[in-house]
């Protein structure tokens, strides 16, 4: 495979004689350069990556033309001319090379793209004597031009009612958590362990919370493709290219298939919802090749696992993208907080997920009477207390509930005496002889801060990248090691 082509290479390559003097001048008629501009190739490319003139090109340019553009901003890659027969290819055509296969679609990006001034171009090096120039020429969107694409979608309709939301999966978790069991489905959801709740094996926030039903809906779009299928393994939906592009060297892959509608939909407004057949234009240029499912059942699959909410609005149905809400009001995150006998227990049915969010970070989770007992962790609440010492949410439970209200001010008053560690351990040395050994030993190498700290009599805190250390002078004096995890 030839090698990859950067952004300056590629400029220097178009003004310093990969285009013809009319393309050049073309881009600097169609962006508003100056003869000047278009006669230095140090003004050019200086030009060339300013917003002059980007604007009224793109408004000229078609919705699919749009949608590659977008696409090729995901990718953030060169390509070959075989990525743009997505936008340009129609009816039959005569494929018996490589330059009869591509020759309409070339002279197409050539006058609707290059000569606008929308890409960047250049030649690889040929792989062999036998490559063709055509299959040698790479395209690329430099992320200047990139930064201004407009919207993929426009809103049908705009309202503020809510609409419904699919099936919530991950509601149904915390149920079963609640209840002391494990969920078990394929597709872990959250889980409950020593460090809290997590979600696919990170601790659980909104933004994973958005992340796991994206990744949902692309597992649906997949199961949906391979069902579909008339031949076996021809929807490999890591890359949507024909074989003669990979033929090109240089395969175009995009590594969600969600991504690129996900990327539509979360431009619009919180207010805005689209049909589904709005999506169709973006669907047949990420998908190109690929038979598809209808943009009615993609995003009926996207409603069934929570990524979009639904609405009917004038007889037709229309959706927006599931947005985790942020910045309820501390009473409304509260509300399904409750105190039983002093501890206080979490309505897992309706609890706001930004207060789990919260909570998370703070405080420990146990499943107790269907619903989550939640403990503050004085440890937890020291590493998040510059962050969320101050939160409305936390000083409201500690004005409401007796168990947060004693560690909030405990964290007040010991906050600017306490000094929290990480990655430190502390070792117990009851023999005299080997504590000696320890400390010198450790006294003679390391820098200052990573010192043994003497803690009373029997105590020694440790940096833990010293252990190797440790472990040598124990075993060379005979003894062992004894480890205690504590949290």
């Amino acid at each position: 495979m030839p090698a990859e082509l950067n952004p300056a290479q590629m400029l220097e390559q178009m003004s310093g004689g990969v285009l013809s003097a009319a393309d050049l001048k073309a881009i600097c008629k169609s962006r508003g350069f100056s003869d000047a501009e278009a006669a230095s190739p140090s003004l050019f490319a200086h030009v060339f990556l300013s917003p002059t003139g980007v604007a009224r090109v793109l408004e000229s340019l078609s919705e699919a033309e749009i949608a590659a553009l977008w696409l090729l901003r995901l990718y953030d890659r060169e390509v070959a001319v075989a990525y743009f027969a997505r936008v340009y290819e129609q009816g039959e055509v005569d494929d018996s090379t490589f330059t009869r296969r591509y020759k309409a679609i070339f002279e197409a990006v050539q006058n609707n793209l290059v000569r606008k001034g929308v890409l960047l171009v250049g030649l690889v090096q040929a792989t062999s004597s036998s490559t063709t120039k055509m299959e040698s020429w790479r395209f690329r969107l430099p992320a200047e031009v990139g930064a201004l694409l407009p919207p993929l979608l426009r809103p049908m309709a705009q309202t503020a009612d809510a609409g419904t939301q699919g099936p919530d999966v991950l509601r149904d978790d915390l149920r079963t958590l609640a209840r002391g069991q494990t969920p078990t489905h394929k597709r872990p959801g959250i889980q409950l362990g020593a460090d809290g709740l997590t979600l696919d094996g990170q601790p659980f926030d909104l933004s994973g919370w958005m992340e796991w039903h994206l990744a949902a809906w692309d597992d649906a779009l997949l199961k949906m493709l391979r069902q579909g299928a008339d031949q076996p393994g021809v929807y490999n939906m890591w890359r949507y290219i024909d074989a003669n592009y990979y033929a090109a060297g240089d395969p175009f892959t995009m590594p969600k298939p969600m991504l690129p509608m996900t990327l539509a939909l979360v431009q619009l407004g919180p207010d805005d919802w689209i049909a589904a057949e709005q999506l169709d234009v973006l669907l047949d240029i990420v998908f190109a090749n690929v038979t598809r499912p209808t943009a009615a059942a993609i995003c009926t699959a996207g409603w069934e696992k929570g990524c979009l909410v639904r609405h009917e609005v004038g007889g037709s149905t229309v959706y927006r993208l599931a947005r985790p809400v942020r910045g309820a009001a501390p009473a409304e995150l509260a509300k399904h907080l409750s105190t039983v006998d002093g501890k206080v227990l979490v309505d897992v049915a309706h609890v706001p997920y930004e207060a789990l969010e919260i909570l998370n970070l703070v405080a420990d989770f146990a499943p107790e009477r269907g619903a989550l007992r939640v403990t503050p962790s004085l440890a937890k609440l020291a590493q998040q207390w510059h962050n969320l010492g101050n939160h409305p949410f936390l000083r409201y439970l500690g004005k409401h509930s007796r168990v947060f209200g004693a560690a909030l001010e405990q964290l007040d008053a010991q906050w600017g005496r306490l000094v929290v560690h990480e990655n430190l351990l502390v070792a117990r040395v009851t023999n005299l002889s080997l504590r000696v050994a320890l400390e010198q030993a450790l006294a003679t190498g390391g820098p200052a801060a990573e010192q043994p700290i003497r803690l009373g009599d029997q105590y020694l805190a440790i940096p833990r990248a010293r252990l190797p250390e440790v472990e040598k002078v124990v075993r060379k004096a005979g003894h062992v090691i004894k480890t205690v995890r504590a949290s």
